[in-house]
């Protein structure tokens, strides 16, 4: 199974974590705001925690949640 953690702050939850700046659990930087640039159909799971109200394009970040997901994958959202 393959995690992505999008906002991942300090947590090691996930196989890829995500952040706009790094910290020492990031393993990958960009901005949630555009475009990811990951390949579509990749994980198993997306898990975002704290992260929305972060995002200012909702629409752009909930699409590409989706296209990143394998068939069957999960999103999980804590705000």
């Amino acid at each position: 199974m393959k995690i992505l953690n999008l906002g991942c702050g300090n947590e090691t939850y996930g196989d890829v974590r995500v952040d706009i700046s790094q910290t020492p659990a990031t393993t990958l930087l960009f901005d949630m705001n555009n475009k990811f640039p990951l390949k579509s159909n990749s994980f198993d799971e997306v898990y975002c925690k704290s992260t929305l109200e972060h995002i200012k394009n909702l629409g752009v970040f909930v699409d590409e949640c989706y296209r990143v997901l394998r068939k069957n994958g999960k999103t999980r959202i804590c705000t």
